[in-house]
């Protein structure tokens, strides 16, 4: 059973943050962003063979982890139009989608906005916040329903603020 490695922060303006760190930020040293990309994107193609079974909360099943979730998670419009900085922590958080998951302060199902080949059903998601390099962002996870399927497809992610480290407090450490 893998171990989970974060810690969670109460903040006074933003409320409960997941934090990115120790065993589950292992491309921290990376710079290179050709490299990190790369990384980022075999990771994902592994799935669930780096992750324990990560489980859809809202329908109870397996997410499975394809070729168009590494796909999008790197290259797709949501990553190209972060800043290099959070494009690079964004990368840095593939390791850590399972604990993105099961922290969600929010969950909900969306239905579909346009046309979509694979998922036909909308998107399961999955909001909340965290902390990487003491920025702070508000992040929502993607899990695409398709017809026998549900898929992560990637995680939308906003800069929100900078952690102060003098009104947060460590609520627990997994």
């Amino acid at each position: 059973m893998r171990k989970n490695n974060f810690n969670i922060f109460y903040d006074e303006q933003y409320g409960k943050c997941i934090v990115i760190c120790g065993e589950k930020d292992i491309f921290k040293g990376t710079n290179n962003i050709r490299d990190l990309k790369e990384k980022a994107y075999i990771w994902l193609l592994n799935g669930n063979e780096k992750f324990e079974t990560i489980t859809d909360r809202l329908d109870n099943k397996e997410i499975k982890f394809t070729r168009i979730s590494a796909k999008e998670y790197v290259y797709g419009r949501s990553s190209q139009k972060l800043k290099s900085e959070f494009y690079t922590q964004k990368m840095r958080m593939a390791p850590s989608i399972d604990d993105l998951i099961k922290n969600a302060t929010i969950t909900y199902y969306s239905p579909l906005t346009h046309k979509n080949n694979l998922f036909k059903f909308g998107y399961n998601n999955y909001q909340g916040k965290l902390i990487i390099d003491n920025n702070i962002f508000s992040y929502i996870v993607r899990i695409g329903k398709a017809m026998n399927d549900n898929i992560f497809y990637d995680i939308s992610l906003e800069f929100i603020g900078q952690k102060n480290r003098t009104d947060s407090k460590v609520l627990e450490t997994s």
